[in-house]
């Protein structure tokens, strides 16, 4: 699992309007309403590993379970 620390937090809310700019770039030729559903999905992604981030820091005593 990977953490990401406060400044790493800070550093993905300044990247995500270029983010979105080089996405639209990439995929110019590609109907919007096409990208409407990768784009929601990994926005969502982004979304729940910052809840988490947030929930660890708040328990820094939880350990997560091992696989095994």
């Amino acid at each position: 699992m990977v953490t990401l620390s406060a400044g790493g937090i800070v550093k993905l809310k300044e990247i995500r309007a270029p983010y979105y700019r080089l996405l639209s770039q990439i995929f110019r030729e590609t109907r919007p309403e096409d990208l409407y559903g990768p784009i929601l999905f990994f926005d969502r992604l982004r979304t729940r590993v910052e809840e988490i981030e947030k929930s660890r820091l708040r328990h820094p005593s939880k350990k997560a379970k091992k696989d095994g």
